[in-house]
């Protein structure tokens, strides 16, 4: 079974809240329970946009909700990865563990990025601007 891990973000209130998820086949993505880490560099929302920069631990080689291990080859200097967007926000968007995404509506896309030349001999100072983790209980988040 080929099961992708993707970082799903969204606008809630002044803040972009993000959650794992697993895409397998064409279903809606499943909770990702594994060993994968978020944490924001910076985030904003305004009336028509958003943007999250952010770094992901694990999200190369992860251990699955099944205690499988998951890798994601990148000895080919290549990384496939893809975005997907809904014009209607998510049901329940408060909780990051009990969103209900909406049909991709407002397009998607795959893409392979060229990753060869990716490494920074700044990684360590941008990785250490990631401090902001989003809430992982749905009693933190507040409505909008």
């Amino acid at each position: 079974m080929i099961r992708d891990l993707l970082v799903m973000a969204w606008p809630f209130g002044d803040t972009v809240l993000t959650s794992f998820r697993w895409a397998e086949d064409y279903f809606p993505p499943d909770l990702f329970l594994g060993t994968a880490k978020l944490s924001q560099i910076s985030s904003w929302v305004n009336e028509t946009m958003y943007e999250v920069i952010f770094r992901c631990e694990g999200c190369l080689s992860w251990t699955a909700d099944d205690g499988s291990i998951e890798t994601v080859a990148t000895t080919d200097g290549r990384l496939l990865l893809g975005h997907a967007q809904s014009h209607d926000a998510p049901d329940n968007p408060g909780c990051p563990d009990d969103i209900l995404v909406k049909f991709h509506d407002n397009g998607f896309g795959l893409w392979m990025a060229d990753i060869g030349n990716a490494s920074s001999t700044d990684y360590t100072k941008w990785a250490a601007l990631a401090t902001k983790t989003v809430p992982d209980t749905c009693t933190t988040a507040t409505s909008s």
